[in-house]
């Protein structure tokens, strides 16, 4: 773990315990950690907390060493992950790693709603296998490929936020 991880998660830690438990929780890189999550939960989904705790540089390899101070110290109800910038591993393994984070955390948080979010153009190349894997570990998957800008992506974090989400998880359209 580089010395700005570890800034990082101590960080989470001080915030987490002021942190309400049980609301959304965005967990990724460096490409997540810049997406105003707090904002979008603020806005759209009323009465939850939204918390953004991706690190900057953490790759998927590594993330299971964050996951206590950025993902299981919140207890959330709902959880999108979004890694792939920061990769340097064949499909095979990233899908690979993927599979275990899915399955480390479905055993952890039986009850949250989990997404992984394919928001990097990094990952695309694997989405289908990755879709996969989200489904065999009972998590949605949601495809940005057509995504074409950040707030494109925004636009469709924001209607899973709701406490009801309204969209179809296969090809996620936004409502009318």
């Amino acid at each position: 773990m580089s010395n700005t991880e570890f800034t990082e998660l101590s960080a989470y830690s001080e915030l987490n315990r002021r942190a309400v438990k049980g609301g959304a929780v965005l967990f990724g890189s460096t490409f997540a950690s810049r997406i105003p999550f707090s904002e979008l939960a603020e806005d759209f989904a009323k009465g939850t907390p939204g918390y953004n705790r991706s690190v900057a540089g953490l790759s998927l390899a590594n993330a299971e060493s964050c996951l206590e101070e950025c993902v299981y110290a919140l207890e959330p109800s709902k959880l999108f992950l979004c890694f792939g910038d920061n990769e340097s591993a064949s499909a095979d393994e990233y899908i690979l790693c993927y599979e275990k984070l899915l399955y480390r955390l479905r055993m952890r948080l039986p009850q949250c709603d989990i997404y992984v979010v394919s928001a990097v153009p990094e990952a695309h190349g694997y989405d289908s296998q990755l879709a996969s894997a989200a489904a065999d570990a009972g998590c949605r998957f949601i495809n940005t490929d057509d995504a074409a800008q950040h707030e494109s992506l925004l636009d469709r974090l924001r209607c899973l936020m709701r406490t009801r989400p309204t969209v179809s998880y296969t090809h996620l359209t936004l409502p009318t």
